[in-house]
């Protein structure tokens, strides 16, 4: 359920635009100081992972920038600009490039490298998709049927005892 802009009361609309603007803004110098003091420690450190996390930031930093962008003068109060912004967000993982040929087979290489050497082929897997759907599209939301996962790649984890399956467009967390 959606509410529409002109079905709030002026007062209260303008209390939750500066509540949004607020949140924004905050949102934005916190992403920024974040992102700033990871890449600098990464570059300091020569840690990649410090490096990706702060780039991360400046992603999430984004969102921030279109919430601000919308709340911003007259689009405060545009239903023009409201549909922009909801009809610019609608990506689904189908509008995301497919996962290659080459990295399922690369995937498929490391499974049968795992299963001949190093015992990897008895650990557990693990897999990480989309926790909006039991497929890895985050479009076929829910319990779908007649899908194909596409695992592209498999990452072993020793330490913790088992395979991380990547599956579709999913990223994990750097480090």
């Amino acid at each position: 359920m959606s509410v529409t802009v002109s079905a709030l009361p002026g007062a209260e609309r303008e209390r939750l635009v500066r509540y949004a603007k607020l949140l924004a803004w905050s949102s934005l110098v916190w992403m920024t100081a974040e992102g700033v003091i990871a890449v600098v420690a990464g570059i300091a450190a020569g840690s990649i992972a410090l490096i990706g996390f702060g780039i991360d930031s400046a992603i999430e930093g984004m969102a921030s920038v279109v919430i601000v962008w919308r709340f911003w003068g007259s689009r405060a109060l545009s239903e023009a600009a409201e549909q922009a912004l909801r009809s610019s967000s609608r990506c689904s993982s189908s509008s995301l490039p497919p996962t290659s040929r080459s990295s399922r087979f690369a995937a498929k290489q490391k499974a049968a490298a795992f299963e001949q050497g190093g015992g990897l082929g008895k650990l557990p897997i693990c897999m990480a998709k989309t926790h909006l759907s039991l497929s890895h599209d985050p479009a076929l939301r829910n319990a779908p049927t007649g899908f194909t996962v596409p695992i592209r790649d498999l990452r072993p984890y020793t330490g913790s005892g088992w395979i991380v399956a990547l599956c579709g467009d999913m990223m994990t967390m750097p480090g």
